[in-house]
């Protein structure tokens, strides 16, 4: 009898949501899309792709402190939260998101 162990994670809706769309396509459910990603670690001895900081990444961080900064309590808001978003995952360029977040300031 084969054994199987429970994974619970927390994953943004939007990307589980799309990453459900893509998988339907291959003909793959959730649960085996993790296992072969599982499987695919173990087969490399790592992560089966590169890992790398972009430069999409620092400019946010830098944005997510720049906002910090000039947001009074240190907070960053959730509609800023959202166009660091975008702007790490490569969905809107640098300017798109300066003057995004520029426009929440005033």
């Amino acid at each position: 009898m084969t054994k199987t162990d429970l994974i619970h994670i927390r994953i943004d809706p939007d990307v589980k949501e799309q990453s459900e769309i893509v998988l339907k396509r291959l003909g793959l459910n959730m649960s085996y899309a993790v296992s072969i990603f599982l499987n695919q670690i173990i087969m490399r001895n790592g992560l089966p792709f590169n890992v790398e900081v972009t430069e999409a990444q620092t400019e946010a961080e830098r944005m997510a402190e720049a906002i910090e900064s000039t947001g009074g309590k240190g907070d960053v808001s959730p509609e800023n939260q959202k166009i660091i978003h975008l702007l790490a995952t490569g969905q809107i360029d640098y300017e798109t998101a300066v003057f995004a977040i520029e426009r929440n300031f005033t």
